[in-house]
């Protein structure tokens, strides 16, 4: 009896001692599932990381661990942030307020109210200047400090100082810039070509851009080089590199090198066809060629073109028909309610 009591004690010595060996590392306040070998452990108000042997791969020393992502940890410390490798190794420390997530292996990251960005390794790619980063797009990034913007490359570079209003999207290499409610213009490299000056800048068309100011139009090159000084109410759209001008309500042409061929004398002119076009001025009509010589003078009460050149004329309640050099084929002599 006595023996078999003795064995009963030593098997219960056995079993503490079993159950000792098989808990080993696991006396915490509370442990996770094992996700991919790791389980995070809580013991006395702070967060660690043990393997599925009981081995400590992070002792118990942060505020909270989030779970393990492409091998990688958010942890917390007061109320800062960084982040840990699955073998435990502090990759980033806890120095930020706030780390989002890894895009293409990058973070944005917040610490005293300002935004910077780093890799995976923690290196700081854009230092923490900016009170706001925009999402990157064809490799750039606006970003804000100072209540004003400028522009950031993939590496980091600030290619557009932060001192505009606003910046626009990069068309055709170019982009718009406001600074008090006036527009510029600045190239992909950050230069700026037009410094904001103007009301409205157009697009570039062949190599020239109409800008407004203060209700007139002029015409700047690609360089920002001033081809034609703002001084029109209406500048057309070039065609065959020559464009209509309007200014104090009346109308002329501009030249491809930017000369006036016809003075804004004019009442209207109407739509160049065939390099000719019908002018209006007290009442009467002409024609005149878009190198401003006259080839019609202002004798016609009305002139439409035809085809093959010719025109319909019409001179005191009569119509006839003109060539394209203005010789009479037909002279003025039917009643003015057949002519159309």
């Amino acid at each position: 009896m006595i023996r078999n009591a003795i064995i009963f004690l030593l098997l219960l010595v056995i079993q503490g001692v079993a159950d000792a060996q098989s808990n080993k590392g696991y006396g915490y306040d509370y442990f996770s599932e094992f996700v991919n070998g790791r389980a995070t452990v809580y013991s006395e108000g702070f967060w660690g990381v043990i393997d599925e042997n009981g081995n400590e791969i992070v002792p118990p020393k942060y505020h909270k661990i989030y779970p393990f992502y492409n091998g990688r940890a958010s942890v917390q410390v007061n109320s800062l942030w960084g982040v840990i490798s699955e073998d435990g190794k502090e990759i980033i420390s806890p120095i930020y307020s706030k780390i989002y997530d890894f895009e293409k292996g990058r973070a944005q990251v917040l610490a005293q109210g300002k935004v910077g960005i780093i890799d995976t390794s923690g290196k700081i790619i854009v230092p923490l200047i900016y009170v706001r980063i925009e999402p990157f797009m064809a490799g750039r990034a606006l970003v804000y400090k100072d209540e004003l913007f400028g522009m950031i490359d993939s590496t980091g570079k600030e290619i557009i100082p932060a001192k505009y209003d606003k910046i626009g999207n990069f068309k055709n290499g170019y982009a718009e810039v406001f600074l008090n409610s006036k527009m510029g213009i600045v190239d992909v490299y950050g230069k700026e070509i037009v410094s904001p000056q103007y009301d409205k800048i157009s697009d570039f068309k062949g190599g020239k851009a109409l800008v407004y100011i203060e209700g007139r139009v002029g015409v700047i090159d690609e360089a920002g080089k001033e081809l034609v000084p703002s001084a029109y109410n209406k500048i057309g759209e070039y065609v065959n590199g020559k464009a209509v001008i309007v200014k104090g309500g009346k109308f002329g042409l501009l030249s491809q090198d930017n000369k006036e061929i016809i003075p804004p004398i004019y009442d209207k002119i109407g739509k160049f066809e065939n390099g000719k076009a019908i002018m209006h001025k007290n009442g009467l009509c002409g024609i005149i060629a878009d190198d401003g010589r006259i080839v019609v003078p202002l004798r016609y009460q009305k002139i439409n073109f035809i085809k093959n050149g010719r025109a319909k004329v019409l001179l005191n309640g009569r119509y006839g028909i003109i060539d394209d050099e203005g010789k009479e084929i037909i002279s003025p002599r039917r009643k003015p309610k057949e002519y159309k």
